[in-house]
Order: structure tokens, then C-alpha cells, then sequence
């Protein structure tokens, strides 16, 4: 649970849009960041592929995944650069007043 710095409203977990004040809570470069793993993880296809195809002289897919391999990782790192440069729009919530002990 997190509150909404604009307005002050208790937010639910993976909310992107407070419902009182219409803040925007995602967080910029979130996207970039699940897209360059997804591409990091499809270079490794081609890495895999290129190691097995050396033996045949053949370095294409060794390029390919190398290539694939750093664009993936230059993403990751530009979506964190990102997110970090924005203050985060939620505060944590307080926890909760618990009620006084019952003595008897």
C-alpha cells in the first residue's frame, strides 16, 4: 500500500492512475526495460546458434546475438536511468494504529 503524493489518497498496489486525482504512478522507462530483457533474452538464441554454427565457419548468428546482447543491455540501463530521474509519485503508507492492550 502506498499513498499518492499529490493528493494524499491510500492506493492499492499496481495501480498506475490515482482514481482521486488522476496523477499518472508509472514510473518512466518501465517499458524500455522489459523490452531490452526480452531482447536480451532472444540474443541468447542467437548466441547459442552462433557458438554451435563457429565450427562451420559461419559468424553471423555470433553477430547477430552479440548486437541483440547490447541493445538489450543498453535499454535496461537508459529505462533505469530514466526511472530513477523522476521523483517516485507514491509515498509509503504509515502502518496502521494498533488498538491499546486490553488489561484484565
Amino acid at each position: 500500500m502506498a499513498d499518492c503524493v499529490a493528493c494524499g489518497m491510500r492506493l492499492e498496489d499496481g495501480i498506475t492512475k490515482c482514481p482521486q486525482c488522476g496523477a499518472n504512478l508509472a514510473r518512466p522507462g518501465a517499458f524500455l526495460q522489459v523490452f531490452g530483457w526480452s531482447i536480451l533474452f532472444a540474443s541468447t538464441i542467437f548466441l547459442v546458434v552462433g557458438a554451435i554454427s563457429m565450427q562451420q565457419s559461419n559468424y553471423v548468428p555470433l553477430g547477430i546475438g552479440g548486437v541483440l546482447a547490447a541493445l538489450g543491455i543498453g535499454m535496461i540501463i537508459y529505462g533505469r536511468m530514466r526511472a530513477a530521474s523522476v521523483p517516485d509519485p507514491t509515498r509509503p503508507s504509515p502502518p496502521p494504529a494498533s488498538a491499546p492492550p486490553i488489561v484484565g
